[in-house]
């Protein structure tokens, strides 16, 4: 017998791929839909042996007859094919076999990639030399002869901003995303635009597309890859290499062929790199070796400040120019200190200039008071593959980057003087962003750290910069107080520690900001205290010439009127919701400072012309596909600002510390809202108890059990009730709180257009103002704006669920009394029904927007906003309202919180009291000679005589002097009442505080007639 014969590698390969021959033609009248072929493509890759990779290239790449242009993309002309999704499942080969694949496809075309090649190194000529118009020239040839790629990508989006700045930059990604949106091409694009974009720190976005990298990498690395190997530059382990390579193939040739080369040059101890790079055909070898191992690189004029230039722009030119070997060496050496923990115990591949990094390193760590000699001696590196000596400012990134080094050798090995490696941590600015926590809690946890209260509270600062968590922050301001815990004032020491660790002591007086002055509770015991103390940091930094001196004086002169001011000030803590606004700004101005000085400078360049649609187009809730980018490719000033109010948003929800979940915490889960509806209804429970008890000692006969068992049960229900309100329903929505109605969501279409109408407005003035303009009132009041939907689904639940639940219950208990026990029950039946109706009230009081955030705020607005919650309260309210205000009254903070309060009272007990069709007349003015202080008066109707006298005779005795000391503790327990408004105008302590009640019997009118100043300077108590 004769054996079959085995089929030759080409034989296999054409029966893998018989299926898809022709297809390419057929589809043009059969069907539309792209074949899916990376299965039978993954067959082949894995089956060919190294010596059949010439044979079977010969068949596979650009054979018309296939739907798919080889094993990988060749020379790509559609944006949605570059990279190329159709190749996306395949999965890379061991490394060796990945090499030589893919140098095999190299060579195979190397008659196109020798002239691509060569394209790309004339293009970076005219670059370097600043010939724009040649340089245009030669991106328009190139694209036209060797069709689309990343690196050419750059070099296009550079030039871009060389001719005509951002403006320039942003008009050119528009164009070459225009039909590629929703591609990983676009995303690539904007990858590029971010890191060239001029307002933009290069290390922040660099983390930022890292984080978006290795967040999808496992589900999704045909793109998520090639944007972590154009960041981190050396990947470390062969299978993520081999996974680069792969990856790299599918988006075109030339990137492939410099990707190869820029392995070849950053992993010298690989072996199999090196093997595969010197199978590469010799052309290609020789044009890469002759024109991409050194270019003289210039930094781009347009990184430059007044003629200085920050060193992280030398890091940010050196990702355009990555196709260089000098260049990419250098960014390598800087990455192996940027990334030192991620490659710890992976041989790091660094030549003898590299090794310097390293040594300074240890130098610094061994001497701190060394570091800015040493760091001057790396000026040569650092500037090692530009082709002049630029003249550069205070080296602060190869600073940062280098002492983090030192940080990470000091936490293994502590040694030292404390109080020097206090001063280098606090003169390096933005280390932590190059050291983890880990490393920082590993020093602050060492005996040398122990030992140095300055060190440990240095730490603890840095830590809490890094990951600004609840713990950290509570850790920081404890480090903090032990550090003065003397009774000498806080500028005296600090001028102390100046002596010796002037930078040190400059750190501790920006970290006492007056919210965290506030919440020194070991140091501070009033207001005062915390004013004078902020006072006295400000006068100090000044005298220290701080570059933030103007803002500093002005705050001083501020800080010096509220404290002459400090006896018309009133202290209520209200129930209301609250975020407290000076704490998120603290945040905001410390997280976002880069972030909103990015947006206005984008906003000035793009200037007044710039249309923008709704953004809708862009962000709803309608699912997208996994690989559809649309909302993550878009650029330009408004998506810079929908990322800023994201962030903004999700810390004034989640926030432990001052967001809505602390306001949550201290009353809602912590019993006020618990004991503020169970305590009155406890209280008539009780006299019911009482009075059962009493009937049945005067009645021995008498057997009233069931009155007993009514209230026993009716306060077990709602106290159940209330457990399922603020363990479920007041919660924010998450997996542990399905049930929560505060979602304080944005993207929703009605929210979508608030945002739209914010960020013109916002764009608007920061173009009128050059930039001058404050953009977190708007984005503070935008956050509330997201929130107000959910606070009416609050009240509404208050009103439409909770309170019919309870009134049902009483019902259903009355019901099944005795009529002996219903004769005892029913009074104490409608007291219970009325007490849980006001307290229901008063808790929907708590859930309405307290501030809208404006350097004034209009008391006409206030008033028309009252009205319309009022009225939400009640389906049967049918008033009319007549509102006689004029626009230019308008309260500072203080006192629109004092009114709020005032107009929620009044106007709620006008509706509930007043004729239901009746009207409500509110009038508002100036009072005559007193430029400062408003006269409100509301007047409403009811139904008859009865009631006239019966209102009167309430609100006369919770007006009454006799009751001061109920008003007050009204006020402490967050009552919401006329007693509660006594409590507030007794703590308004300025003498122009007024409250008068008038009536007319006839026309069966009521007048409240309130005099307030509009000028009331506030406490914000710690929470």
């Amino acid at each position: 017998m004769s054996r079959a014969k085995l089929p030759s590698a080409i034989s296999r390969v054409r029966n893998s791929l018989r299926p898809f021959y022709n297809m390419r033609q057929e589809q043009t009248f059969r069907s539309r839909t792209t074949p899916t072929f990376w299965k039978q493509i993954q067959a082949v890759r894995q089956e060919a042996g190294k010596n059949d990779y010439s044979a079977i290239l010969s068949i596979v790449e650009d054979n018309r007859a296939y739907p798919f242009p080889g094993l990988g993309n060749t020379f790509p002309t559609e944006e949605s094919k570059t990279p190329n999704p159709q190749f996306g499942h395949l999965r890379p080969l061991k490394l060796a076999n990945e090499l030589g694949l893919q140098v095999a496809r190299l060579n195979h075309h190397a008659s196109r990639v020798k002239p691509a090649l060569e394209s790309l190194a004339a293009i970076n000529d005219h670059l370097i030399a600043g010939r724009l118009m040649e340089v245009e020239a030669a991106l328009a040839a190139h694209k036209k002869s060797h069709g689309l790629s990343l690196i050419v990508l750059k070099k296009d989006l550079l030039a871009a901003l060389e001719r005509s700045g951002l403006p320039g930059l942003s008009r050119r990604y528009k164009v070459l995303t225009a039909h590629a949106q929703s591609t990983a091409w676009a995303l690539l694009a904007h990858y590029v635009y971010d890191l060239i974009d001029p307002t933009y720190n290069p290390t922040r976005a660099v983390q930022r597309w890292l984080r978006l990298a290795e967040r999808r990498v496992a589900e999704h690395p045909w793109f998520a890859r090639i944007l972590q190997d154009e960041v981190l530059t050396r990947i470390e382990g062969a299978p993520a290499m081999s996974c680069s390579l792969l990856r790299y193939s599918a988006t075109s040739l030339l990137d492939l062929a410099i990707l190869v080369w820029r392995k070849r040059n950053i992993h010298s101890r690989e072996q199999a790199v090196q093997d595969a790079y010197s199978n590469l055909a010799s052309p290609l070898k020789s044009i890469l070796e002759d024109r991409f191992t050194a270019q003289p690189i210039q930094v781009s004029r347009m990184y430059s400040r007044k003629a200085r230039l920050p060193d992280v722009e030398i890091y940010r030119t050196s990702f355009f120019f990555d196709d260089i070997a000098s260049v990419v060496q250098w960014r390598s050496e800087f990455h192996g200190l940027i990334f030192a923990e991620r490659y710890e115990g992976v041989p790091v591949n660094i030549d003898s200039n590299g090794r310097r990094l390293s040594d300074a390193a240890d130098q610094i760590a061994a001497d701190p008071t060394r570091m800015n000699r040493i760091i001057e001696g790396l000026a040569d590196w650092e500037n090692g593959f530009l082709g002049d000596n630029p003249d550069v400012e205070r080296r602060s990134f190869l600073l940062a980057v280098v002492v983090a080094e030192s940080v990470r050798r000091l936490s293994r090995n502590p040694q030292g003087d404390p109080s020097e490696i206090a001063e280098l941590l606090a003169d390096t600015d933005d280390i932590q962003f190059f050291t983890s926590s880990g490393t920082l809690k590993q020093l602050r946890d060492s005996d040398l750290a122990c030992n140095s209260l300055l060190l440990t509270f240095v730490l603890w600062e840095l830590i809490y910069r890094r990951d600004r968590t609840q713990d950290n922050e509570l850790d920081r301001r404890l480090a903090f107080m032990r550090l003065f815990a003397g009774n000498s004032p806080l500028v005296e020491v600090l001028g102390q520690i100046a002596v010796a660790n002037p930078s040190a002591a400059t750190l501790l007086a920006k970290t006492c900001s007056r919210t965290f002055l506030e919440r020194l509770f070991m140091m501070m015991s009033s207001v005062k205290d915390v004013l004078e103390a902020r006072l006295s940091i400000c006068r100090w930094l000044i005298d220290r010439k701080d570059p933030s001196s103007d803002n500093l004086q002005e705050e001083s002169e501020a800080l010096v009127r509220e404290l002459a001011n400090l006896e018309a000030r009133s202290d209520l803590d209200s129930t209301r919701v609250h975020v407290d606004e000076e704490s998120i700004r603290e945040w905001f101005e410390t997280l976002h400072a880069t972030s909103v000085t990015r947006y206005k400078q984008t906003a000035l360049a793009e200037g007044p012309v710039t249309s923008f649609g709704s953004l809708l187009t862009f962000f709803s809730t309608v699912e997208k596909a996994v690989d559809d980018f649309t909302a993550e490719t878009q650029i330009g000033s408004e998506f810079l600002l929908v990322a800023i109010v994201d962030a903004t948003l999700k810390a004034f929800v989640s926030d432990r510390t001052f967001g809505l979940d602390a306001y949550l915490s201290r009353r809602i889960r912590h019993g006020t809202l618990n004991g503020h509806v169970m305590t009155p209804i406890t209280r008539v429970l009780g006299q019911l108890t009482d009075h059962v008890k009493l009937h049945g000692r005067a009645h021995d006969s008498s057997d009233h059990s069931g009155a007993l068992v009514f209230a026993q049960e009716f306060r077990e229900f709602l106290s159940s009730e209330l457990d399922h309100a603020r363990k479920d329903v007041i919660q924010i929505r998450s997996p542990e709180h399905p049930q929560g109605l505060i979602q304080a969501q944005w993207r929703t279409a009605g929210n979508i257009q608030h945002l739209d109408a914010m960020i013109a407005r916002v764009r608007g003035r920061v173009i009128e103002t050059g930039g001058s303009y404050d953009i977190f009132p708007d984005i503070y009041s935008f956050c509330w704006d997201c929130l107000e939907s959910d606070l009416a689904q609050l009240r509404l639940y208050m009103l439409r669920e909770f309170a019919p639940a309870a009134t049902r219950k009483l019902s259903e208990l009355y019901e099944h009394l005795s009529s002996a026990d219903r004769a005892l029950v029913f009074p104490y039946l409608h007291e219970c029904r009325d007490t849980l109706e006001a307290r229901v009230q008063e808790v929907c009081g708590w859930f309405i927007r307290p501030v809208f955030r404006r350097d004034r705020y209009n008391l006409k607005m206030l008033i028309s906003t009252t009205l319309s919650i009022v009225r939400e309260l009640d389906y049967e309210y049918a008033f009319t309202e007549d509102v006689v205000v004029s626009d230019d009254i308008s309260l500072n903070r203080g006192s629109f919180d004092v009114f709020g309060d005032a107009l929620f009272v009044l106007l709620g007990n006008a509706a509930r009291h007043g004729k239901r069709d009746g009207n409500i007349h509110v009038d508002a003015q100036i009072l005559p000679g007193k430029k400062n202080v408003v006269k409100l008066d509301i007047t409403s109707e009811v139904d008859s005589r009865e009631r006239y006298l019966d209102a009167r005779a309430r609100i006369d005795t919770a007006l009454t002097n006799d009751y001061q000391a109920i008003a007050q503790a009204a006020v402490q327990e967050g009552f919401s009442g006329l007693m509660k408004l006594a409590g507030v105008m007794r703590r308004v302590r300025s003498p122009d505080v007024q409250l008068q009640v008038t009536g007319d019997e006839e026309s069966l009118k009521i007048n409240f007639s309130l005099i307030l100043p509009s000028e009331i300077t506030v406490t914000r108590m710690r929470g």
